[in-house]
């Protein structure tokens, strides 16, 4: 659990108003989780504009998990929220390069964030002879981070090389090419049935058995009604719940009323 949670109301009620108290105990959260050199925590490099940039891996159910008081039970609500946080700016997120919608999630923090520690101030400049009198913006005081216990000592920037299970670590600059997410997801049963498999090897660690035919249609089906969004939710929920323990772990058993409902129910106590 993480033991405190610090928000500066004052300024994310300037800077991004459209946040509230929960989005801002995830935002802390990232932040110290991200901030951590830890050898634990899976981070990989990216090339975006000529620099390089780290992201971290975030594992939603253990955010979820530490932060209890949120009484936030499911994922679905957790990435809403996180979406919010990006548009705000103060993060950027991508997914395990190669897998698309089910890769893992990673996220890197913005220059944004020092608004939150650092005050503005506009000081006017001595004029030099020869130089027009300009002004400024400089920042000041000091970032007083309280101690997480994701806090460790600091490991050398990583290249991620997928295969099958775990990634493997490699001490290697890593080239743009090799982090580029897939962008053929298409919002199709297919594409869920996919999104499943994957899912499924990610969370249980074995990849199932799908016919496609049957549970293409149930999928086409359900998306007459809900979106896309909601039955990769609904999914992701029913690989992550005590259902696909006790039931299987099928694309049918996963759309049954009796399952769906169930994730209905907590999604509108969520």
């Amino acid at each position: 659990m993480k033991y405190t949670i610090i928000i500066n109301q004052l300024a994310l009620q300037e800077i991004a108003p459209n946040l509230d108290l929960l989005d801002a105990a995830i935002l802390d959260y990232i932040i110290h989780f991200c901030s951590a050199d830890d050898t634990r925590v899976r981070k990989i490099t990216m090339e975006e504009g000529g620099e390089s940039k780290r992201y971290t891996w975030i594992n939603l159910a253990q955010l979820i998990r530490e932060l209890p008081m949120l009484k936030i039970k499911t994922k679905g609500p957790i990435s809403r929220r996180i979406n919010k946080l990006e548009i705000a700016n103060f993060i950027k997120t991508t997914r395990e390069p190669g897998k698309s919608r089910a890769g893992r999630l990673f996220i890197r923090l913005t220059g944004k964030i020092k608004e939150l520690y650092f005050e503005k101030k506009r000081v006017v400049l001595k004029q030099r002879k020869g130089c027009s009198k300009t002004t400024k913006g400089l920042f000041y005081n000091n970032i007083q981070h309280s101690n997480n216990k994701h806090t460790s000592e600091a490991s050398p920037q990583k290249k991620l090389s997928f295969g099958n299970g775990e990634p493997n670590l490699k001490e290697e600059n890593p080239t743009p090419s090799e982090f580029e997410a897939s962008s053929t997801s298409k919002e199709t049963p297919k594409a869920l049935i996919d999104f499943f498999f994957e899912a499924c090897k990610n969370i249980k660690g074995w990849a199932p058995e799908i016919s496609g035919a049957a549970e293409g249609g149930m999928l086409k089906i359900k998306l007459e009604r809900y979106s896309y969004d909601d039955l990769e939710e609904e999914l992701d929920w029913f690989l992550n719940s005590e259902e696909s323990d006790k039931l299987g772990c099928t694309i049918k058993l996963a759309l049954s009323n009796y399952v769906f409902n169930k994730w209905l129910a907590q999604r509108e106590i969520s």
